[in-house]
């Protein structure tokens, strides 16, 4: 296999750092100390531009776990550079910093994982509380209201039994259905005489339990998704140190055209 050849600008000329070079979704600044290895042939990406990203200039405001795919994206295209060239690379394949890279690059995949899976989890989740928050507004707020409206005007407690509950949300809304419970209690003779079922208030007090329940559940959720983010951050630390071990054998072995 020829040996590889060093990376090139579109002038044809050696590239120099800082270097923005075109990857698949973005653009990669690479860092003035950084002076990756080569092109990749055989259909691998071009390993400078997979290589060690101190950030990455998009065309678009991406979020956190967008610039921490593509710097993952970069870090996994250094392995498939070696592989490329097991004639060329043979001991440094083998050698513990390659296995440190994969190593990361296996906490890297679990990390994500995780950060993937609770983020489609939290959204799943807030679905739910809007269908929750629906139903205890509609089926169980409002008929109080209304009923307190036409048979309790003019009662102290007016105001408790008909919160603005259309303009609610959230724990907010569960407060407010939980304080119209407390408050219907003295009226529970009127709204059963009304055909309300008898446990009318504490229909409606499970009702804002379970949304104060879901709340609670997609916090936990979101919580896990950043602290897997923030595992997602360490190992892309790691995969850099490793990388860095990599490059300075690698660019031993490659001759510079």
């Amino acid at each position: 296999m020829p040996e590889p050849e060093w990376v090139v600008t579109e002038q044809g000329k050696p590239s120099t750092s800082p270097a923005y070079l075109r990857t698949d979704q973005a653009f990669v600044r690479i860092d003035p100390t950084y002076r990756l290895f080569s092109r990749i042939t055989a259909g691998v990406v071009d390993a400078r531009a997979g290589g060690f990203p101190v950030r990455v200039q998009t065309r678009r405001r991406y979020t956190m776990d967008k610039v921490q795919q593509y710097r993952g994206e970069a870090y996994r295209r250094v392995p498939q550079f070696l592989d490329a060239h097991p004639d060329v690379f043979g001991a440094v394949i083998a050698s513990d910093a390659r296995k440190e890279l994969d190593a990361a690059l296996t906490k890297l995949d679990s990390a994500v994982d995780i950060q993937l899976a609770r983020g489609r989890e939290a959204k799943g989740e807030k679905n739910n509380q809007d269908v929750l928050e629906r139903n205890l507004r509609d089926r169980h707020m409002m008929p109080v209201v209304k009923f307190a409206l036409g048979k309790l005007a003019g009662t102290p407690n007016i105001k408790a039994l008909t919160p603005s509950a259309s303009q609610l949300k959230g724990a907010r809304l569960a407060d407010a259905a939980r304080a119209m419970a407390v408050a219907a209690a003295p009226y529970a003779a009127l709204f059963t005489a009304a055909t309300f079922p008898a446990d009318f208030a504490q229909q409606l007090t499970a009702a804002a339990d379970a949304v104060q329940a879901s709340i609670d559940a997609r916090r936990r959720l979101l919580a896990d998704r950043k602290n897997a983010t923030s595992s997602v951050e360490a190992a892309l630390k790691e995969a850099r140190a490793a990388a860095l071990q990599l490059e300075a054998v690698v660019g031993r072995l490659v001759k510079r055209g």
